[in-house]
């Protein structure tokens, strides 16, 4: 039978998915959670450079602005 709630979420999924501007905000969200990670094994200046990359691969959306601020920020 399932949650209700369940049913709920998979809905909900499929219409995030089927958004092209919603499901871009959710990859890139994913993207910035890994470029984090990476970026925290790197000395600073790398560190900038990478989300200097990621901010220019995921312009317009709101990872992208926050690697952008992350890559301006002083040491």
């Amino acid at each position: 039978a399932g949650l209700p709630e369940a049913k709920l979420y998979s809905d909900r999924l499929a219409s995030v998915k089927a958004d092209k501007a919603l499901s871009k905000e959710l990859d890139a969200s994913k993207a910035f959670d890994k470029c984090k990670k990476d970026a925290a094994k790197l000395a600073g200046s790398k560190a900038k450079v990478k989300y200097a990359d990621f901010a220019e691969k995921w312009k317009g959306t709101r990872a992208g602005e926050r690697a952008l601020a992350l890559s301006k920020k002083k040491d």
